[in-house]
């Protein structure tokens, strides 16, 4: 009777009587994924942006482990493709989000599809599921207390019940790799959906991520960044500059300026600033702070000792808000300068 009324509804539908209602549902169900797909891939760009920035400052931390397997996998030469890739990615990820949020919304919102789904798959797939969670019960609470031994996951001390649970479920399991099919299946495609515009995240395993171009493209692109836009080789390039243009002012010559905009040579540094501000010396806290993050950046086992010596800073002024200068001891700036922290060293010589 039940295959007898979708036979006859789709002769109607072929006949014209429930065209309308078909349009309708496709037309309602195409408006609420593309308003889903815009929010979802504005939110997967965001999240991007995010982990651009917090990558960013792991490399400059010398946390490369945090961001990539093997730092070496990488080079510049994928960096060309960054943007290329990101675009690509968006618009196939936006079209493939809208694609399935509109079967699934599509699913439900078409009241004889809805129907045929919720009451023939509903069932099966709740009975399969329920199947496997009965198996997991039974096996985390009877025989892993009660059968395996504590000694060791692989102690049998009732090995009469260990062979009548194997018997058992590796028949259930039969049935049970179905449900664990589907969900793995479903993971899969849930995990892809969700991840695929993600191109900071790779789709191999970690010792093989070099293998992802676009996540070998976002690696380039955060190297390249890190690299040349790092906060140590600005401040570097300027105390050079700076100390280059008094040298010169003492010997009477000055820096051919680079126009600041090519289309009017006239905007240079010299023409925006002072003669006195061109030569001035950078503050002696600045070339410290410089001295102490380049030398940070050459030794990076330092930098979990200079991390401790900012904590325990923070942490003695906080203490003497809390309870007075007289409860707290003073800081061993001794310990701190031998530990090869606080202290400015010497950019200039070799690693060490």
């Amino acid at each position: 009777a039940e295959y007898m009324g979708i036979v006859s509804y789709f002769v109607k539908l072929v006949d014209g009587s429930d065209v309308e209602y078909l349009k309708k549902c496709v037309i309602a169900s195409a408006s609420v994924s593309l308003t889903f797909t815009f929010i979802f891939v504005t939110i997967m760009w965001i999240l991007i942006m995010k982990a651009y920035k917090t990558n960013t400052f792991l490399l400059r931390r010398g946390q490369d482990r945090e961001v990539f397997f093997k730092r070496e996998n990488f080079e510049a030469l994928p960096a060309s493709s960054f943007i290329g890739v990101q675009s690509v990615h968006t618009l196939l990820g936006f079209f493939m989000c809208f694609v399935v949020l509109w079967i699934a919304w599509f699913c439900i919102v078409y009241t004889p599809l809805r129907v045929l789904i919720w009451k023939k798959l509903w069932p099966i797939l709740v009975g399969l599921l329920s199947l496997n969670l009965v198996m997991n019960i039974i096996k985390e609470q009877i025989i892993k207390r009660y059968v395996v031994g504590k000694e060791g996951p692989y102690a049998l001390p009732h090995i009469r019940f260990w062979s009548l649970y194997e018997l058992v479920y590796t028949f259930l399991n039969v049935i049970n790799g179905v449900s664990l099919t589907i969900s793995r299946l479903v993971g899969g495609i849930v995990s892809i959906f969700v991840l695929f515009l993600r191109t900071d995240i790779p789709i191999t395993s970690m010792k093989r991520e070099a293998a992802d171009p676009a996540f070998a493209s976002y690696c380039a692109m955060l190297l390249l960044d890190h690299h040349f836009n790092n906060p140590v080789v600005v401040v570097g390039s300027e105390i050079f500059l700076q100390s280059l243009r008094r040298i010169r002012h003492r010997a009477g010559k000055e820096i051919e300026d680079l126009p600041l905009n090519w289309s009017d040579p006239s905007t240079t540094i010299a023409a925006e600033t002072t003669k006195a501000s061109a030569v001035r010396v950078l503050s002696p806290r600045a070339r410290a702070r410089w001295f102490v993050a380049y030398t940070l950046l050459r030794n990076p086992d330092l930098v979990q000792d200079r991390q401790w010596y900012i904590d325990a800073q923070a942490e003695r002024k906080r203490l003497i808000r809390e309870n007075g200068p007289t409860s707290v001891a003073p800081l061993d700036h001794d310990l701190a300068g031998g530990a090869g922290i606080g202290v400015p060293m010497e950019p200039m010589g070799t690693r060490v």
